[in-house]
């Protein structure tokens, strides 16, 4: 039987007492966690979140790309350059999803290079994108991705 923890959301196939990524006890209870358990937990959701959102982002990014180069007046690398970067935008967010170790780099590449464009442009989504590094970047997030905890 299948095991999915409910701190984290990770799905495990083997038969196992505590989670291999938040390593939380599966029968503990929200009032029983210690204070660094809640630190662990807190920053798991927000990376799955994160990863939520950057899915779905990448999905609205594609939309509006193919969009973008169904219009003859348009330039077609615009159109693919978006595209290229709403996928790398849904793979780092599946890969957040799944918690690997890969995704740190490059959700913290990805990430800055959102932030720094919509600094450049202005745009007040510069704001969110940079509390989504925030949130990647940080220690706990690391631990967890790296299995460090």
């Amino acid at each position: 039987m299948a095991n999915k923890c409910k701190f984290c959301f990770t799905k495990t196939k083997e038969n196992l007492s505590q989670c291999p990524i938040c390593k939380i006890m599966f029968n503990k209870t929200k009032k029983e966690l210690t204070r660094e358990e809640i630190g662990t937990w807190h920053a798991a959701r927000n990376l799955y979140i994160v990863a939520t959102l950057l899915v779905i982002g990448g999905v609205f990014n594609t939309v509006h790309s193919l969009i973008i180069m169904s219009d003859p007046r348009n330039s077609p690398i615009l159109g693919l350059v978006l595209l290229a970067l709403a996928i790398c935008t849904m793979v780092i967010g599946f890969g957040l999803h799944k918690y690997k170790q890969w995704c740190y780099i490059g959700s913290i590449i990805l990430l800055s290079a959102i932030t720094l464009l919509n600094l450049l442009a202005l745009h007040p989504t510069a704001i969110i994108s940079g509390i989504f590094l925030y949130i990647v970047a940080s220690k706990k997030s690391k631990k967890l991705l790296y299995k460090e905890i």
